[in-house]
């Protein structure tokens, strides 16, 4: 059930996380997936500033042509289901249904990867067919590029902006607090970053 109606007194919304990473298993013929069940190519990103040689994810990547004939179905089945639960749904690694990148399956790091195009409107339009209006946050973190933008303010969705992540040096840095846009949300980190205590901690120790 969805939070107790005090939250909305309160002005709080709660959102669900839409992850990528779901059991291939359920619906093999929407990942790519060759003889075996073994996948040709998995997921991953390019070289950043948490590795160099790009981070593998290994997930078996979608199969978007094949979503695309079922009208999104699936997505539609998970994201109802969010709704029915949450108020909003705030989609994890957004910038993957601009372009993703795809690294073949036996690589052993991420490097030998190259960008392909994701789904774009066609994902969103197939959503709202099915379901409506649906409330999004785009977490637009990582590699961003005009596709990824265009993209969210195309669907009018709320990106992302992490404090921790503005502090380096540079004055166009977007997560600095003057650089935000309008329609976004502020985190103070991820689960990829110090806590914020700890965060402090060593910037004043600096």
């Amino acid at each position: 059930m969805k939070p107790p109606s005090s939250y909305d007194k309160k002005n709080c919304h709660s959102h669900a996380d839409l992850i990528h990473s779901p059991p291939a298993q359920c619906k093999p013929h929407l990942w790519t997936l060759g003889s075996g069940g073994v996948a040709g190519a998995v997921s991953g990103t390019p070289p950043d500033a948490f590795s160099e040689t790009g981070q593998l994810w290994g997930s078996p990547l979608y199969d978007w042509p094949a979503h695309e004939a079922e009208g999104y179905a699936w997505w539609a089945s998970r994201v109802g289901r969010a709704l029915a639960l949450h108020d909003e749904v705030r989609i994890d690694h957004f910038r993957g249904l601009a372009g993703y990148w795809s690294v073949p399956g036996d690589a052993a790091t991420a490097l030998s990867g190259s960008w392909k195009l994701g789904p774009g409107l066609s994902f969103f339009e197939g959503l709202k067919a099915r379901l409506g209006h649906i409330p999004l946050v785009a977490e637009d973190l990582g590699v961003i590029t005009a596709d990824v933008v265009e993209l969210r303010e195309a669907i009018g969705a709320p990106g992302m902006a992490v404090l921790q992540f503005g502090w380096d040096g540079n004055p166009k840095n977007p997560h600095l607090p003057h650089n935000h846009y309008q329609n976004s949300f502020v985190y103070p980190g991820t689960h990829d970053n110090e806590t914020m205590a700890g965060w402090f901690k060593v910037r004043v120790a600096l």
